[in-house]
Parts: structure tokens; sequence; C-alpha cells
């Protein structure tokens, strides 16, 4: 079942989404794996879920501001730390109106989406995320364990076992990242997206370069011909920008986002992605050596970690899993 955002004064559901009031029962398909479907009742669930999440659910605040008056801080503070280099500003964007859905896996938890499409800098997120992405690509791919996609995962772990000796077992462990984007806190955000551009700089590079048309970004020295020149310095300013004026619309209230990474930007699931791989360098400096004993893969939120072990010395895989 799939949810629109919540339409203000109009009502919960009626109006932009179309559905009538009346209608009090929505069915929601389980996972494959199950044989059952889920049933809410609408609107009197959906509008607890919503309240629970942007009221009272810690990381959402309330401001007694206008649209209109939000746009204008927003729109003063874009001008102030000079991203109109970046994209203008477009005075046709309203902000977004968050709403919520339900968890596929757990319907009793709701996840907060907050649509950026409309959003008068939206050009400008398009073009860091496409740097962030690019820059998250330079990083050696024995730092981290981001994986771009399904076949990049079956090279790397074809290479790695090319490397492995018969007297070697492995272990494996698969695992989903629990609240990829709920939890992630505005510091660590910083810190995350401050160490990549440290990661960047010390190779030479001092921007990217994006062609928003679809052909693939790549770090330079210089600009590029049809290339959008994106300053490292801008990249950070802009996520600095992006994490203090994230406000959004919930039942027709101007709303600000406190803590997690702001659903529904474009540069949220970038973002995501570098505080993983942040966390994972980390994480491979502190065991050492027994790096080479391990190799890790993650799709988004979806993780795989393989760990080798000498086969008559078993107790010696304890340690890097731990």
């Amino acid at each position: 079942m799939r949810m629109r955002p919540a339409a203000g004064k109009r009502g919960l559901l009626q109006g932009r989404t179309g559905m009538d009031l009346e209608t009090t029962r929505a069915c929601m398909h389980a996972p494959r794996s199950e044989s059952r479907s889920h049933v809410h009742c609408l609107p009197v669930v959906y509008t607890r879920a919503l309240r629970d999440t942007f009221w009272h659910g810690g990381s959402f605040n309330m401001k007694d501001l206008t649209e209109e008056k939000a746009l204008e801080i927003c729109g003063r503070s874009y001008e102030e730390r000079g991203l109109r280099k970046l994209c203008s500003w477009r005075k046709k964007g309203r902000q977004g109106e968050a709403y919520v859905i339900p968890n596929q896996k757990d319907p009793g938890r709701w996840r907060p989406i907050a649509p950026a499409w409309n959003a008068p800098t939206k050009e400008g997120a398009k073009k860091v995320a496409k740097a962030l992405y690019c820059m998250l690509g330079c990083l050696a791919r024995s730092l981290h364990f981001n994986v771009t996609s399904t076949e990049d995962a079956i090279n790397r772990l074809a290479e790695w076992n090319g490397r492995l000796k018969q007297s070697y077992g492995v272990l494996v462990a698969s695992f989903d990242v629990k609240s990829m984007f709920a939890e992630l806190p505005h510091e660590k955000i910083r810190e995350s997206v401050k160490w990549i551009i440290t990661m960047i700089q010390e190779k030479g590079y001092d921007q990217v370069n994006v062609n928003c048309r679809g052909k693939r970004p790549a770090m330079g020295r210089k600009a590029r011909e049809r290339h959008y020149s994106v300053l490292l310095k801008k990249v950070r300013e802009w996520i600095e920008y992006e994490l203090g004026h994230s406000f959004s619309l919930a039942e027709g209230e101007v709303i600000q986002q406190m803590r997690r990474i702001p659903v529904g930007g474009h540069t949220s699931p970038a973002l995501a992605c570098i505080l993983c791989t942040w966390s994972e360098a980390m994480f491979i400096h502190d065991i050492g050596t027994d790096r080479e004993r391990i190799l890790g893969m993650r799709l988004m939120d979806d993780v795989a970690v393989f760990v080798t072990f000498l086969r008559k010395r078993r107790t010696r895989c304890v340690k890097p899993v731990r």
C-alpha cells in the first residue's frame, strides 16, 4: 500500500491523496516470506502514526512560522552562504509535505518521508548528490564495504576468493543496518563529510565536475566543458545548510528536523552511505593486520561480512568477528 502526503487544512488523507475519508480500511501486503496481509484502519491509525512521528518522536520540532516565513529564512541563509554559485534559488519552490509510510516488515513502525521534488534548491541538491557519490567512488576499496551494484559485489568477492589458500575456511554473516536514516545524528554526518573531503583533498583534487544530464561525474583539478564545477568546500557548506534548514510541512504546520538524515532529500542516500563508509574505515583501521582476513560488502543497508580462519585453529576467527 502506498500513501501520499498529508493534505494540511483539507484533511489528512482527503484532497491530495484522492482518498475519501469514508474509506476506513486499507490492506498492506506482507513480505513474500509471509502468507498474510495487514489491515490498517484509516484515517485513525494513520493520524496517530503521523502525530507520534512528527509531534512526539523527538526528531522534529514544531515551528511557529508560516511556510512563507520559513522559505524566507532558508533563502536568506542560502544567499549568505554563497550557494547561488551552485544553483539559483527557485522562487516557485515550496516545502515538501511530510508523511509517513508503514514498514513492510514491521507494520507497527512508520517511516517519515519529507519529499523534496519541489524544493527551491532541488537542482543544486542533485549536483551535490552526484558529487558525493563521485567522491565515494574515489576512495580505495580496501577502506570500506560499500559496493555500487551486484556486479561490483561479485567482482570483489571473486577477487578476494582468488587470494584464499586451501588451508583457510570462511565464516559468513549477513544482516541489515537497522534505522539507517532514522538514527544518524547530525554531528556524525558533519564529521563523515569532513573526513571524505579531507581524503579527496589529499589526492590533490579540489572539485567535482558534474554533468546533470546523465553523464558520469569525475574528480578534477580544473573545470570541464559542459560540466558544472562543484568545489569541495561548497559541498561541505551545502550539507551544513541542509542539516540546519530541513523544514517541512505536516498537517499544514511547519516542522524542522533536528535529528536523522532528511529522508526524501536528494543527498540523503549519499550521506547515509558516507557515514557508514566512515565507520567502516575506522573499524578496518582499528583491527590492524587482521584486515587481510576480512571482506565486507554493503549495498545501502544490506551487509555481508566474510572472515577467514585456519581450519586447524578455528578459535582464531573469534577476534575479528567480535
